[in-house]
């Protein structure tokens, strides 16, 4: 007979997890108009993806939660990209679902020109 923790590993192995998952995730594209120099971004658990932009527009895609979606701005020379989180306390509790991420697209020139500074997480 195999033993317990064996099984309990090829089932980890070959199942999905995400898809048990009961956190439903949305994509939404965010394309503020405007002129900035700096990015601050607020996020919980997102990932974070610089891209150069194809058509040269900046352009913000969030794969994000229902109910912890963000709000894209252009305000005083600064992108902001900030999470509101509109869940009650009950809809924070699931299991997994599919990774949050921000991935944000720069025209050619900005993404260059990129620096990051951040206190913790990885940055792409």
């Amino acid at each position: 007979m195999m033993p317990l923790y064996l099984i309990c590993v090829t089932i980890s192995i070959y199942t999905d997890f995400r898809r048990l998952g009961t956190r439903k995730t949305v994509t939404n594209t965010y394309t503020p108009a405007g002129d900035f120099k700096d990015i601050l971004i607020g996020t919980h658990t997102a990932e974070i993806t610089f891209q150069p932009s194809e058509d040269g527009k900046l352009k913000v895609v969030c794969v994000e939660e229902e109910g912890l979606q963000h709000v894209v701005t252009v305000s005083k020379d600064t992108l902001s990209i900030q999470a509101v989180d509109t869940q009650r306390w009950h809809e924070k509790i699931g299991v997994g679902g599919e990774k949050t991420s921000v991935t944000i697209y720069l025209p050619k020139k900005e993404y260059d020109a990129l620096t990051l500074k951040t206190s913790t997480g990885d940055v792409t």
